[in-house]
């Protein structure tokens, strides 16, 4: 951002550019926006295409983004405490995207690998079979979980976890 303008921005301008800073190429549409204090847009740019950004050309934007008259006037009331947001929008295209760009999320991978995790558990639910007369005693198995997790899961454990602390056993019907 030039609140000034650039050397090719008309008088009293302010100029906007994104700049790429990777070594990759990528092509993406983007676009600025200026919201004043209640959130109203009072300016928005849209790139017009999918631009490539690459080491030849690594910045695109506007030389005449807005008046910079409109921003610092206070009946705009787009300053804020005297600071100017930018809202930033980026769509990066599919066809030339990098890998890079977009970090993974891998929430729902760490919270798989919690699955049955016996030294992180909090919770030990044991699972009997019916005992039928006459029968050899039922078995069991221990299947290990996260309160964090059920509660956020199941409604019906929710006031189970409010009620129940450091107990070694506890009988919930489900």
């Amino acid at each position: 951002m030039y609140p000034g303008g650039d050397d090719v921005s008309r008088e009293g301008m302010v100029a906007l550019y994104l700049r790429h800073c990777s070594g990759s190429e990528i092509s993406c549409k983007f676009k600025f926006l200026i919201r004043d204090t209640s959130g109203k847009v009072v300016e928005e740019v849209m790139s017009p295409e999918h631009p490539m950004f690459s080491a030849e050309k690594d910045a695109y934007g506007w030389k005449d983004f807005t008046k910079r008259s409109k921003i610092i006037n206070p009946a705009n009331e787009v300053l804020k405490r005297g600071t100017l947001t930018v809202e930033v929008r980026i769509k990066p295209d599919d066809d030339h995207c990098c890998l890079n760009f977009i970090p993974e999320n891998d929430c729902a991978q760490n919270i798989l690998q919690l699955f049955q995790d016996e030294d992180t558990a909090d919770v030990v639910f044991e699972v009997k079979e019916e005992e039928a007369a006459g029968a050899q005693p039922p078995t069991s198995a221990l299947f290990h979980a996260h309160k964090l997790i059920l509660c956020s899961c199941v409604q019906k454990i929710q006031p189970w976890h409010h009620s129940v602390r450091r107990v070694t056993s506890h009988l919930c019907p489900l």
